[in-house]
This record gives structure tokens, C-alpha cells and sequence, in this order.
């Protein structure tokens, strides 16, 4: 394969690529679990996907790792459910939009690990 510089615009496109897919990533949290929710349930949800998506930037920035940065991104999605915040069920088409958003994290995490 060809060798990732670190020329400004190459910098410029995996920072938007980050960006786009932790939008993605907080669109998906909001629509699935959001709009239904009272308030302190609602804070408490948007506090741990917090917390997830700061994991994902301090992965990128200190040491990117495709692994983490996908359980990180999973994490972000399904842990409602896990510590029973909610009670939406899974199914099949939220599950490929979060296996498409997850992707997106971690094709970003690979670009950005090859421009180290």
C-alpha cells in the first residue's frame, strides 16, 4: 500500500471523516433513545455517551487502537440497555445503522493510525 503523509490536507479529511462519524454516531444515540425519555433519564443517557465519545477522542489522540475504538462506539449505543435505562428493544435495522456507524469510527481510527 502507499505511504499516509502527514500533509495538511490529508489532516484536514480523516479530522472531517472523525467528525462526520461521531455525528453519526450521536444521531444514532438520539433517535433510538432520546425522544421518548423524561429529563434526568435523558441527562443520564446523554452523560455516558459522553463519556463513550471522549473515550473514542482520547483513543484517537493518544493512541489509536481499531479495537477500542469499535467497543468504545458499540459501548455508546447499547449501553442503555445494558444498565437498563431503557427498554427499547434491538432489531435488525438499528443494528446495521450502528454496524455502518461503528464502521465509519473505525475506518477513521485506521486512517489516522497510518498517518502516525
Amino acid at each position: 500500500m502507499f505511504e499516509m503523509s502527514r500533509s495538511p490536507v490529508r489532516l484536514l479529511l480523516v479530522s472531517m471523516l472523525g467528525v462526520v462519524s461521531l455525528v453519526a454516531l450521536w444521531l444514532a444515540f438520539e433517535l433510538r433513545y432520546i425522544w421518548y425519555l423524561d429529563e434526568p433519564t435523558a441527562l443520564a443517557m446523554r452523560g455516558g455517551f459522553a463519556l463513550a465519545a471522549l473515550g473514542i477522542l482520547v483513543c484517537w489522540f493518544v493512541a489509536p487502537s481499531r479495537l477500542l475504538v469499535g467497543v468504545l462506539g458499540l459501548a455508546a449505543l447499547l449501553f442503555p440497555l445494558v444498565v437498563g435505562l431503557s427498554d427499547v428493544p434491538i432489531n435488525l435495522g438499528f443494528l446495521q445503522f450502528a454496524g455502518f456507524v461503528v464502521g465509519l469510527l473505525v475506518v477513521t481510527t485506521h486512517l489516522r493510525r497510518r498517518m502516525l
